[in-house]
């Protein structure tokens, strides 16, 4: 297509040039074609997206160091080479067929596939996401699946690397009571994130009754604090969330 004379610089509706796809997918091959046949190496799109920035956040190590010491822009370089590690990692976990069938199996429901895919990996590996299986099957509510994975060993309180966020905190948040009555049981933490936002003020400000009850029923704290000095009766007043400001205020919550 070069040689038949198209446009080496040409963007699609989404503001991306052929260069920037190749660095994304890691085509090397592809790129130095690319620049070599004239591609603007220091182009960016109206997201602020350049070619290196791309083989950068994909962990594309031979493209990043093509593009590098052709790219202009120190800033630009310099924030590259910043995210080029986090990008290495998540490349690796993407390529990681047992993580990837892990996910898989737990998005679909597959119980048995999800113990003959255990057998040979971290059951706590976080994925090219930053998200482990528990985080995966929480979001979903699914609570079978969830049973299956504490029993294999599934952390209740790790944290998501995205967020910080723990599976408990993901099923307050969605008012999931079941998932967190089995979380809690398994011995996930009640307050683990006070500096964000705790369980308890999560359902609080999203209106889940039932999992307020639940957590306070366990011993959640019903007066702490997060890192600006809010509590869970705070997000159930703003939210106007009357049964949830009268429970916590019959369990002993202080308006300051």
């Amino acid at each position: 297509m070069l040689e038949a004379g198209s446009s080496v610089n040409l963007e699609n509706s989404s503001d991306i040039t052929s260069l920037m796809t190749a660095s994304l997918r890691g085509r090397l091959d592809f790129v130095q074609a690319l620049v070599s046949s004239g591609a603007d190496v220091n182009y960016i799109n109206h997201d602020g997206q350049t070619a290196l920035k791309l083989a950068a956040y994909n962990g594309h190590q031979e493209v990043f160091d093509y593009l590098f010491p052709l790219t202009v822009e120190s800033e630009r370089k310099n924030y590259a080479k910043q995210i080029l590690p986090d990008g290495i990692r998540r490349k690796e976990r993407r390529q990681n067929k047992l993580i990837r069938n892990l996910i898989s199996a737990v998005t679909e429901g597959d119980i048995e596939a999800i113990r003959e895919t255990a057998k040979g990996t971290n059951i706590n590996a976080f994925d090219e996401d930053g998200v482990t299986a528990l985080h995966t099957a929480v979001l979903t509510g699914q609570v079978e699946i969830i049973r299956t994975l504490l029993a294999l060993g599934a952390n209740p309180n790790i944290l998501a690397e995205d967020d910080g966020w723990t599976p408990l905190m993901e099923a307050a948040q969605a008012g999931y009571a079941d998932v967190v009555n089995l979380l809690i049981e398994a011995g996930a933490e009640l307050e683990n994130c006070i500096e964000d936002m705790t369980p308890l003020m999560l359902a609080a400000d999203s209106n889940a009754l039932k999992v307020a009850e639940i957590s306070i029923e366990a011993g959640a704290n019903v007066n702490v604090k997060n890192r600006d000095g809010r509590t869970a009766l705070f997000f159930a007043q703003q939210g106007g969330h009357t049964e949830i400001i009268q429970l916590l205020l019959d369990s002993g919550a202080t308006e300051e």
